[in-house]
């Protein structure tokens, strides 16, 4: 038997060698071999060629290596443990690990505690030095209170869960990175770090132990070692308690209980071979097993090697293996020996895959340059293998710029060949683009020119280091027209790689945590949980009843629950009591008011709104977990269950159910935090196990070059042969990533061949990438942050591209000038922000929409607004034919146009009116009314005081605007109520002062005028409509009072103005008067007579009014004319800017954002230059609206 190593340059062509000799091994169809792929996506990759090769592909017996090497270890057979009880052997996991680590170091800490010892904690934090480290109990402890004679310290459950996951992964990568018998006489860690003599395995330059080992190695006996005479380690006795006819074993540990007298017993039948595609870097105890398992099996493993020659050759000098990888001693660089000649781009990447071959040949006893007489004590035949072919291949291809690096790479060699004439062309491209959507419209733009020339979507794959960063950007380009749609291309597309940051089980997750966290329900979380896809199908609840749910909570002023008993009277049960009980009455029935709309007469919604708030009350009173208390976990499991699995999930959701599995897993491993932990276990650390298993679970769905083009996630043994890759988002920052510096792992200072960084792996992937890539490699990063105004850099690889073709240029004799510098054979694409380019490169509709933008910008013929129906048509006849002129207009639109007549018809047009904030998102009742209902209650008081009659619906009282939930319970209801009331008696007490003279009576007011306007020569009549609240009347004498707890502002008289004008038009002298609050909280007020100097007074009302309506539905003027700037003088269009930003209009305007007024749809070059004129044209327009008014200013009236 042996173990067979099989090379080539492009996965593709080994591959087709695989298949060959898969078909010559597959003798009977019902007992595949073995296959192990190094990723999902290849053997994905490797079906298809296999289906294209051969037809029919049935049966495959595909493993992990993982999952292979367990089976062949005795993993999931019976076994005997030394009590002598049938077990079942399983694999070890980190989060199993992790739970009995966590539970250690809990029990540790909160070992010989008493009761009211007030020195509980810091007595914890020493028991952790003693038996640990002082800088771990440093790490774990914070301080939770300090006093003059003693600290307390407090276990931090985040730091606790961090470290624990930490170590967990560390214990398990030490043990498959440091092996036995790894290399000739070399020791592995288990020789160490072994129970009853431990020993010291990480060994610095001068064999000294590293720092950190001694408690790492301590933390490490104490989980995998018996102490103290007992009879099975703690590991053991989690297992035992949890689940008893199960052995948890690691790797290493199943591979060591398989050897007996010497030799090892593997579960595997020895005439059945084992085909390994693509796995190029693996842990150091993979390769152990692989080689021990290869003397008795037929392995056969095809691996990539993007150079033709043995690369991994160390210099031809002999030198003693073991001298050379020692398990204490440095393991020797090599790469400084690579000849000044060596290729720039293996240099530059190829580390991890010079190191990873060398090792696969090591493990086949291949050590040319190390003696022949350690080849002849291999057990087992050698067979490695090259591919010489490949040379000729590479020689008959046309030559472009990609193939010759490919040829250079593969020839190790950094010149151009005498064939090849450098230039640059379309087989190699480098795109920088502003953002991620151009950036993939460039994309989308050369695919589309790829199918035209003949490609098929079969050949073109795009991949992305950081893909969850594009996938709003690939849905917005590639999903924006239907097939066979007119307005664009439509390409199919498939993202096979999941987002695992934004699933949707993770966000639930961490709502209803934070729930829990603040033991109250509130708006935030409430909301976020019902508008959450998994939680709607979970629960059943349809999507559209969230608006009625919010609704109901916006009318019932129910924001978040209370634990005070004196301040209950707002939570949410209240509030679902308030709706259940409005099927009963509409009468109060103790402290409790009822709740209806339309909405709440279905069973179906109020149940289901009641079922989530209940569920999530009880959520919230649910006890702290304790040690070994099962039925508290069940419990919890069945609260998961309610809100997150769903029995039937759609397509869209299939994903979720991934992601739930590894929470629900995650779940199950907590057992054994449970069985070993003698305290309670705070829900923190809970959140940490379930949140973490949401946010680390990524997973794949779909197949590549099935469903479209394939959009997938560039990782290290995921190479894939194709004809045309696209390779997006190659930024600095993003690839191939930082080196990083972790002080916890051992291993760093003396790293074994084999140790790749992600770094290095990132890079040789790259490499691997370039070499299996058939016509064209497209590489594109994102050039700038638009935010900041920031300037992005391409990633590291694209700079030793660049450096590699320039030293090949700089070895040519009688370079041209033109081709002198890399940037002209490898130019730089840079994609404007604005669409640039010909139209006959624009695929999309789009992309030719941003195009005619551009062009109608420059020739500043662009539509006269941002606003769609603010247009130049405005004054023809026949757009004010087609014009609805509304036939009501309420007093309140009027003075809202009067005051700002550009928000006004924004506002109407965008419907920006509402600019309140969302109520979903405020998660606490106000301490204070807001200005409407300020303005609105102290009107109504002000009405009671007066003697006004109201009806009882607009009669205000204290306790049923708290039963209402219109404001809180004490302390700060009986605050807001004293101080309106107080106000309000101020108020009427000095408006009756005013008006004690005999025949003044005070009522309300409802205005209906109905009006003729003239329109296209025709008279079609509309009615203004309006309420005034106060009004003191005497015979012909009407003054309309309104009240302000502020100081006085001009536009205050606009409030009743339309209203006024309406009365003048009955012929009434009318008044309107403004009280208000000046310096020193005292109230004054301020009055204007409406059309005093006017001679027929009603019929200048009308043309006002008439006026008014005419610029305000017909003409629609939309001037940016402040009613608080009216008599500023503003001479250029700089002034005003400065002018309208501190206006009252514009700051509380909410399109403000929308606008730019140096943008020429807002003011022409021409408006802009002579703005003084502007304005002014302005001034008088609103004149003749506003004759009541001054618009000028008192010196300059003067000065006239």
């Amino acid at each position: 038997m042996a173990l067979h190593l099989k090379f080539a340059l492009n996965l593709d062509t080994i591959a087709d060698e695989m298949i060959d000799e898969i078909s010559k091994k597959w003798k009977n169809p019902f007992d595949a071999p073995v296959l192990i792929f190094s990723d999902y996506k290849l053997e994905q990759w490797f079906r298809l060629k296999w289906t294209e090769k051969k037809g029919v592909l049935a049966n495959l017996n595909r493993k992990s290596l993982d999952r292979f090497l367990f089976e062949i270890l005795g993993g999931d057979e019976p076994i005997e443990n030394s009590d002598g009880e049938t077990t079942i052997r399983k694999k070890l996991s980190a989060d199993m690990l992790r739970n009995v680590i966590v539970a250690y170091i809990q029990n540790l800490a909160f070992s010989g505690n008493l009761q009211g010892n007030a020195e509980k904690f810091y007595g914890n934090k020493k028991k952790v030095v003693e038996e640990l480290d002082e800088k771990v109990a440093e790490y774990l402890f914070i301080k939770h209170t300090e006093s003059e004679s003693t600290i307390q310290w407090k276990l931090d459950d985040l730091r606790l869960f961090d470290f624990s996951s930490k170590m967990a992964t560390l214990f398990l990568e030490y043990e498959t990175s440091r092996p036995s018998n790894f290399l000739s006489g070399a020791n592995g860690i288990l020789d160490c770090w072994k129970e009853g003599n431990l020993q010291s395995f990480f060994l610095d330059k001068n064999k000294k132990e590293m720092e950190n080992e001694s408690w790492e190695r301590q933390l490490y006996s104490k989980i995998f070692h018996r102490q103290n005479g007992n009879s099975e380690s703690l590991l053991t006795e989690a297992f035992k308690k949890v689940d008893s006819q199960n052995t948890y074993l690691t790797l290493p540990f199943m591979y060591k209980a398989c050897q007996k007298n010497g030799k090892t017993e593997f579960l595997f039948p020895q005439d059945k071979p084992v085909f390994i595609l693509g796995l190029s870097g693996m842990g150091q105890f993979y390769r152990v097993v692989l080689q021990d398992f290869a003397k008795n099996h037929e392995v056969f493993a095809y691996i990539q090697n993007p150079c033709m020659e043995f690369w991994e050759d160390l210099p031809g000098k002999k030198i003693d293996i073991k001298t050379f990888y020692n398990a204490n001693g440095n393991a020797s660089d090599d790469s400084e020996n690579l000849g000044t000649t060596e290729n720039e781009l293996l240099r530059a990447w190829g580390r991890a895959g010079r190191d990873n071959i060398g090792l696969w040949c090591l493990a086949d006893d291949y050590q040319g340059g190390f003696g022949e007489e350690v080849k002849t004590q291999a057990p087992y035949k050698e067979t490695l293998e090259l591919y010489g072919e490949e040379k000729e291949a590479l020689n008959r291809k046309e030559k472009t710029l990609l193939s010759e690096i490919q040829r250079m790479v593969a020839h190790r060699d950094n010149q151009f060949s005498e064939e090849f004439e450098p230039k640059c062309d379309s087989s190699l491209t480098l795109t920088a683009a502003p953002n991620p959507i151009r950036e993939v419209e460039a994309i989308h733009s050369r695919i589309c020119q790829l199918l035209l020339e003949g490609a098929s979507i079969r050949d073109i794959l795009v991949v992305c280091p950081q893909l969850s960063d594009y996938r709003s950007a690939i849905q917005q380009v590639f999903d924006q027209c239907e097939k066979g749609s007119e307005e664009g291309v439509h390409l199919p597309f498939v993202i096979v790689d999941s987002d695992a940051q934004t699933s949707f089980v993770g966000n639930a997750l961490a709502n209803l945590f934070a729930v829990k966290k603040k033991k109250a329900l509130s708006r935030l979380e409430f909301f976020a949980l019902m508008r959450n896809p998994v939680v709607q199908e979970a629960r059943g609840i349809d999507p559209n009843e969230i608006s009625y749910w919010e609704k109901w909570i916006s009318g019932m002023n129910v924001y978040r629950d209370h634990t005070e008993k004196s301040n209950a009277k707002e939570d949410w049960l209240d509030g679902v009591k308030r709706l259940l009980l409005s099927r009963l009455t509409d009468n109060c029935v103790g402290e409790y008011m009822p709740y209806a709309d339309m909405q709440s007469a279905d069973d179906g919604t109020l149940n289901r709104f009641a079922d989530a708030v209940e569920s999530l009350e009880n959520w919230i009173q649910m006890p702290e977990l304790q040690g070994e208390d099962f039925e508290i976990l069940h419990s919890f499991r069945e609260f998961l269950n309610s809100w997150l699995s769903m029995p039937n999930p759609p397509k869209h959701l299939t994903g979720e159910t991934i992601v739930l599995q590894s929470v629900l897993k995650a779940f199950e491993d907590l057992k054994y935090l449970f069985a070993l932990n003698r305290e309670s276990i705070s829900w923190n650390l809970i959140s940490q196990v379930l949140q973490n298993a949401a946010q680390s679970s990524e997973y794949s769905y779909g197949s590549p070059f099935i469903n479209g083009v394939t959009f997938m996630k560039f990782a290290p043994n995921r190479t894939i042969p194709v004809k045309h890759l696209f390779f997006m988002g190659a930024n600095a920052k993003d690839f191939p990533g930082a080196q990083s510096f972790d002080s916890l792992d051992l291993r760093k200072n003396l790293p074994w061949k084999g140790d790749d960084t992600p770094v290095e792996k990132n890079r040789y992937a790259f490499l691997c990438q370039l070499m299996s890539t058939g016509e064209s490699f497209h590489i594109s990063y994102q050039n700038m942050y638009l935010p900041k105004d920031e300037e992005l850099y391409p990633s590291s690889v694209v700079n030793d591209l660049k450096e590699a073709l320039q030293k090949a240029l700089n070895r040519l004799p009688n370079l041209s000038k033109e081709l002198s510098k890399a940037e002209k054979l490898l130019p730089e694409i840079k994609i404007d922000i604005d669409e640039t380019r010909p139209s006959s490169e624009l695929f999309t509709a789009r992309e030719h929409r941003n195009k005619m933008t551009r062009e109608k910008f420059n020739q500043e013929n662009r539509l006269q607004s941002k606003v769609e129906n603010i247009h130049s048509q405005e004054n023809s006849e026949n757009h004010l034919e087609r014009k609805n002129l509304p036939e009501m207009v309420t007093a309140y639109s009027i003075r809202q146009f009067l005051e700002f007549p550009f928000a006004f018809q924004v506002n109407k047009l965008l419907g920006l009116e509402n600019t309140e904030e969302n109520p979903e998102k405020i998660p606490m009742e106000p301490i204070e009314l807001n200005a409407l209902e300020n303005s609105s209650w102290l009107k109504a008081l002000v009405s009671q005081k007066l003697g006004i009659a109201l009806t009882e619906k607009e009669m205000l009282d204290k306790e049923k605007l708290i039963l209402a939930g219109k404001i809180p319970a004490v302390p700060f209801g009986d605050l807001i109520w004293e101080k309106l009331k107080k106000k309000a008696e101020e108020f009427a007490s000095k408006i009756k002062d005013d008006y004690q003279d005999e025949g003044w009576k005070f009522l309300p007011c409802k205005v209906e005028c109905h009006i003729l306007q003239q329109n296209n020569g025709e008279e079609k009549p509309w009615t203004l409509v309006g309420n005034v609240a106060i009004v003191a009347c005497k015979g012909n004498e009407v003054e309309l009072i309104s009240v302000k707890n502020r100081s006085f502002k001009d536009k205050d008289y606009l409030e009743n103005y339309a209203a006024a004008l309406a009365l003048v038009r009955e012929g009434k002298q009318v008044k309107i008067r403004v009280y208000s609050v000046k310096d020193k909280n005292e109230i004054e007020f301020k009055e204007k007579i409406v059309l005093e100097n006017e001679a027929s007074r009603s019929a200048k009302a009308t043309e006002i009014l008439q006026n008014i309506y005419n610029e305000m539905n017909v003409q629609s003027y939309r001037g940016i004319f402040p009613f608080s700037l009216r008599q500023k003088s503003v001479e250029s269009i700089a002034k005003f800017k400065e002018e309208l930003s501190n206006a009252d209009e514009w700051k509380y305007f909410a399109g403000k954002d929308l606008f730019d007024l140096y943008d020429s749809g807002i003011y022409s070059e021409e408006e802009r230059t002579n703005f003084s004129t502007v304005w002014m044209e302005g001034k008088e327009k609103m004149k003749k609206l506003l004759p009541d008014f001054d618009f000028e200013k008192a010196e300059n009236k003067k000065g006239k």
